[in-house]
């Protein structure tokens, strides 16, 4: 079955199946955990990254229109200073 929700990109799918997994308290956090992917993540699931605290990014290409790592100039959700949690991206 499809599902046409616009916040269905693939990292925002993994979180949520990732709380739905964890009977007991619900908990979307991956800690010490990494993530691969061929394209460079959006914004929206870069910072879903940094809120589910992931340890560190691996992708293959970049995402020119909008990627929110290395393709957007000087944003880099990854390491900002203004966001509460930092991951590696390779």
């Amino acid at each position: 079955m499809q599902n046409n929700c616009v916040i269905d990109h693939p990292f925002m799918v993994l979180a949520r199946k990732r709380a739905e997994s964890q009977q007991d308290d619900g908990q979307y956090f991956m800690k010490d955990q990494f993530i691969i992917t061929d394209v460079e993540p959006c914004f929206m699931c870069c910072m879903a990254m940094v809120h589910s605290r992931i340890a560190r990014l691996y992708f293959l290409n970049e995402n020119a229109k909008d990627g929110g790592i290395v393709s957007n100039g000087n944003l880099q959700i990854n390491c900002n200073r203004n966001v509460n949690h930092c991951f590696l991206a390779f």
